[in-house]
């Protein structure tokens, strides 16, 4: 993962995550990398030949992402901004009615929020490991 694009310009960007493939990484993440530069891209494209990891671009699907060059689109705004709307929306309740009850019915359970999570499998990994008895 490199954040140089922003302080220091595509091209620095770019060379650090060749250094990063070169030194045998898995994938390069090029953190909002030249959202509007198809050119800087077609550079990555021709130079980079592991998976490019990269953010939702706004107003870019994944499909124009991929055309980018962008193998892995992680939707880093897309699920932040969700998050703040349904958490304002919550507050708002809260502060016009005083409660949050009548929220409980559209939420999900606590058993629902932990299969999100993936707890049961994490805990079975952990007895694995000796982490739990």
């Amino acid at each position: 993962r490199t954040d140089s694009f922003g302080s220091l310009g595509s091209e620095e960007a770019l060379a650090r995550a060749i250094a990063f493939q070169e030194a045998g990484a898995d994938g390069v993440f090029i953190v909002a990398y030249g959202y509007t530069d198809e050119p800087a891209w077609r550079m990555v494209h021709q130079e980079i030949k592991v998976p490019v990891f990269n953010t939702d671009i706004p107003g870019k699907s994944a499909q124009d992402a991929a055309k980018l060059g962008i193998d892995v689109v992680l939707y880093y705004g897309l699920s932040h901004f969700a998050a703040q709307q349904g958490i304002l929306r919550a507050l708002r309740v809260l502060a016009e009615t005083g409660s949050s009850v009548e929220l409980e019915g559209s939420l999900p359970s606590l058993a629902d929020f932990d299969s999100f999570l993936g707890i049961d499998r994490a805990r079975e990994k952990a007895r694995q490991y000796g982490l739990l008895d």
